[in-house]
Parts: structure tokens; sequence; C-alpha cells
């Protein structure tokens, strides 16, 4: 019978190989041929030790310049950081690339892979956005350069994909202000993100939160402002028919619509009654 335990020659065996293939990995590392380092970096890459590639290939790029090997060291030493799912330091070197070498044949795929690593690095909506506004301005330069290009039909979709972010990021956020009941703050979030989100499917509700924060605003004013406060919450309520008329929330808007009214009679009356 053939033991299941692993031999002894076979745990030496693989402690030589892996003990061959640093020294080598070191012997390269030391070496002063620039272009022996290169030649084993596109090994590495081609075998994809991502790792080993881009730290000779760091070592190669300020050593090559002037070279054709330059270029192309450059170009994969951002895919390395790529494939290491080290999304930032790609964008960086591919960008790097593209404004180094402007006319090389590969500025068009740099240009979207920087945007592409810059998307996937995109955080989730509940996180600061600056990387996705970057990835969005990436974008945009990309297909304002190459409208038609190679990778077009790609970069309109993960545009618009982050577009929505910023939207859901804004209307989460505009939301937060009345439910944490800033209603003054509330009413201005909430009408400038129907500005800037015109076509945003969350604007119907975004108008009845700004009807509310409105009628619950005046109804907690003083005295002396309530009159007003209920006169803006009537407007909004007229511009949210007008804009919805068949809303599920008509019913709601209609009671602050008519109990505005109501506070609105009772402050002139009790004013009325006051200055005689």
């Amino acid at each position: 019978m053939f033991s299941k335990e692993p031999s002894t020659t076979f745990f030496i065996a693989v402690l030589l190989f892996s003990s061959t293939a640093c020294n080598s990995f070191s012997k390269i590392q030391r070496s002063k041929d620039w272009r022996e380092k290169y030649q084993a970096a596109m090994k590495y890459y081609e075998a994809k030790k991502y790792y080993k590639a881009e730290q000779l290939l760091e070592e190669v790029v300020p050593l090559s310049r002037g070279s054709e090997e330059a270029q192309l060291a450059q170009f994969y030493q951002a895919y390395c950081s790529f494939h290491r799912k080290d999304y930032r330091l790609s964008a960086y070197y591919f960008k790097n690339f593209y404004e180094t070498y402007p006319r090389n044949p590969q500025v068009e795929e740099a240009m979207y892979m920087r945007a592409y690593a810059l998307y996937i690095a995109s955080p989730d909506v509940k996180l600061d956005q600056a990387i996705t506004q970057k990835a969005i301005q990436a974008l945009e330069a990309y297909l304002h350069q190459h409208p038609n290009g190679t990778y077009s039909n790609k970069a309109t979709e993960y545009l618009h994909t982050l577009r929505e972010k910023l939207m859901l990021k804004a209307y989460n956020n505009a939301k937060l202000y009345h439910q944490l009941e800033h209603y003054h703050a509330a009413t201005n979030v909430l009408e400038n993100f129907q500005k800037d989100f015109p076509a945003s499917p969350f604007n119907e509700e975004a108008a009845y939160l700004q009807v509310d924060a409105q009628y619950l605003l005046a109804k907690e004013s003083t005295e002396e402002k309530k009159k007003d406060h209920f006169y803006t919450t009537i407007e909004y309520c007229q511009r949210f028919f007008n804009k919805y008329p068949d809303s599920p929330y008509t019913q709601k808007i209609e009671k602050i619509y008519e109990y505005s009214l109501t506070q609105i009679n009772k402050l002139t009356q009790t004013k009325k009654t006051s200055s005689l």
C-alpha cells in the first residue's frame, strides 16, 4: 500500500525549489543590467507574479528612460498594480504613462484603465465619494478624447453608474436633515437636490419631504414667523400639486395645505383682534 503522508523527499524538493526561486529573484535584483531586470519582469508578468514584476519594473523605469523599453516598462508597471488590486496606485501609474508619452499608441487604453481603476476603487455610497468624483472626471476625460473609442461603451456605462451613486448619496444626505429634524436646512438641501438631479426618480419623494419639512418648521416657529412659514408651505404644496397631480403623497399634501390655510386665517384673525 502507498502511504498517504507526503514524503520527506517531497518537502525537501519544495524547499529547494523555493530557495532557488528566491535566490534567482534576489540575483536579478542585484544585477546592474536594467535590461536583464526588464526581461525578467516581463517573464514574471506573463507568469502572473505581479508583485515581483512590479518590484523589478520600479527599478527599470528610471534607469531605462530614453530607451524603447521605457514606455512598456511604465505601462506594465501600471498593470501590475491593477492586477494586485492596488487600484489607486494603478490609476496614478496609468496617468503618469499617458502624460509622459502622449503619442504612444497605448494612450487610449491607459486613459481608460486609469478611469476603470478609479471606478473599481469607488467606495460604498455611505462613505466619502472623493474617489468617485475623480473616477467620473477620468471617465469624462476619456470620452471627451475618444468619443467613439474602443472602450467608449463601457466608459459610458460606468459613468452612468457612478452618477447614480452620487445622486443616491446626495439624496440620503438630504433625507438625513429631515430625519434629524433640521427642517430649515432640510428644505434648502431638498430644493438643491431637485435642481441638481432633475431626472432623479427620487424627486417626487424629495418634493414631499420638502413640503413636510417646511410644514413642521412652520409649526415649530415663533409667533412672529409662523405666518410667513405657513405661506411658504402653501407655495410648496401648490408647486407639488402642479408637478405631481397623481402622486401617492397627494392626500398628505392636501392635509398639510388645509392645515396651513387654517393657521394663516387664525393668525390673521388674532392679529386683527389684538389691533382693536
